[in-house]
């Protein structure tokens, strides 16, 4: 075999909302910044009600051209990636799911995760299928509502029915650690932070950035030409015996790519303006690959990782896993001109690697444009996240069991999940039945099994 990279197991921790990882392994510079604390913050009564964050996704089969190869997708409201979730700490969100697929190629029913929130006392809607509950049966819709109490960050969503978010469902999510502020009687001596945001002190980096909002939103993803059901199919075939992942046509950032082979769609751009600073929250949203995320001319300073504060640390680059995320500040103090977003993809790949594959996988870029311009073990206090590869050493997994109910740790690269590489925990299993921690669906949630049940196959 050949590899561009390590042959890396990734692992999604959802199932805890205190989990911390040690690696045995030397990890980069972009992956040994620490958490700002040692224990996560117990969560508080919030000074403010919170505020609903009412969201529609129309799940439906609808063709797309990211990299501009035309295929039918699995999307949310017609886009890949889906719509941009946002909220403010304490929030509630809401989403609506309507299940209209129709495409018999594909798996009809669906289900959501959201991706490293944690979910007290809602594990119902935690998303993964067969294990919180059950697909959402085409035809019909459900809601998740989820609480978002003092959790703050970078996060992201995708189906977690088989491997379907291969074919398009996925797109990001952030929530705010401050709080809106209406524009009115502004005192326009403030700096540019001040004027819309009331400082949470329990955000330790908020001083160190100017802007962070839709337009700061990164999305890094792999992107297949085939159908997940015929790419599963091929994975699990007899005659796969060294296990060779299928490989992505093309990588995406903001849901445009380009193959050597296809017609290519204009680069992304992001537009920044000389003396501030941003706040860019990059996800990689993908089932296979990792991205080298850089960007010409810039130092990227590191002050999130899956949804953690962390002490600032300036790299070069980084290092993205499937449903990994970090927070980065980047300082518009160049000279006004374009510089380059680079995100090279790097996979596991089969000897011979397939025909464009070198090609096409540096072949990731976007433009940053400013306005005028026609390491070692950490036992001491380790990044907190949710995802971590594992090379041949292996990892240590911390986490406190404060949670009930059920939690499915698995491998992120969505095709081994399909073939197994997942246990689930059962938390407290009488705690979610009754007490101060108990789980209680609504009854829409009670009907989602029968209904999936009674679906022929090919609905399913």
């Amino acid at each position: 075999m050949q590899l561009l990279a390590a042959v890396t197991l990734f692992l999604s921790l959802s199932f805890s909302a205190k989990a911390g990882t040690t690696s045995s392994t030397r990890t980069t510079s972009s992956t040994r910044a620490s958490s700002t604390s040692s224990t996560r913050s117990t969560p508080s009564p919030l000074p403010t009600p919170p505020v609903v964050r009412n969201y529609v996704f129309n799940v439906a089969n609808v063709d797309l051209a990211p990299d501009g190869f035309t295929r039918r997708t699995v999307v949310a409201n017609n886009q890949f990636p889906g719509p941009l979730l946002t909220a403010n700490k304490g929030d509630i969100l809401n989403i609506l799911v309507h299940n209209n697929l129709t495409e018999t190629s594909m798996r009809k029913s669906t289900s959501i995760h959201w991706h490293g929130l944690f979910q007290h006392r809602n594990a119902h809607n935690d998303g993964p299928a067969f294990v919180t509950q059950c697909p959402i049966s085409p035809g019909h819709s459900y809601t998740y509502s989820m609480p978002l109490a003092n959790q703050t960050g970078t996060y992201w969503y995708h189906s977690h029915l088989s491997s379907q978010y291969l074919d398009g469902l996925r797109g990001p999510i952030y929530v705010h650690s401050t709080k809106f502020v209406a524009p009115v009687l502004i005192d326009l001596s403030l700096p540019v932070a001040s004027l819309f945001f009331s400082e949470d002190p329990q955000d330790p980096n908020l001083s160190l950035y100017d802007v962070d909002d839709a337009s700061t939103v990164i999305v890094l993803a792999d992107w297949f030409h085939t159908a997940s059901p015929e790419l599963l199919a091929a994975y699990m075939d007899p005659t796969n015996t060294a296990s060779n992942d299928a490989l992505p046509q093309s990588g995406t950032i903001n849901g445009v790519g380009r193959t050597s082979t296809d017609t290519q769609p204009a680069r992304p751009v992001f537009t920044v303006t000389s003396g501030l600073r941003y706040r860019f929250r990059i996800i990689n949203a993908s089932a296979i690959a990792r991205f080298n995320f850089q960007i010409s001319g810039h130092t990227l300073t590191v002050i999130e990782a899956d949804g953690e504060n962390h002490v600032p640390l300036t790299v070069d680059r980084l290092l993205l896993h499937p449903g990994q995320r970090y927070s980065v500040v980047v300082e518009a103090n160049q000279a006004v001109d374009n510089y380059w977003i680079r995100a090279p993809m790097t996979a596991r790949t089969p000897t011979p690697a397939p025909t464009n594959w070198a090609t096409d996988s540096d072949n990731v870029n976007a433009v940053l444009h400013y306005v005028g311009q026609t390491g070692s073990v950490n036992y001491v206090n380790p990044p907190r996240r949710d995802v971590t590869p594992s090379a041949a050493g292996g990892i240590t997994i911390r986490f406190t069991a404060d949670n009930p109910g059920p939690w499915i740790l698995h491998c992120h690269i969505d095709l081994h999940l399909d073939a197994g590489l997942a246990v689930v925990f059962a938390e407290a299993p009488e705690a979610v039945i009754a007490g101060a921690d108990s789980v209680d669906p609504d009854n829409s949630w009670d009907s989602l099994c029968p209904i999936y049940n009674a679906l022929p196959a090919a609905d399913q």
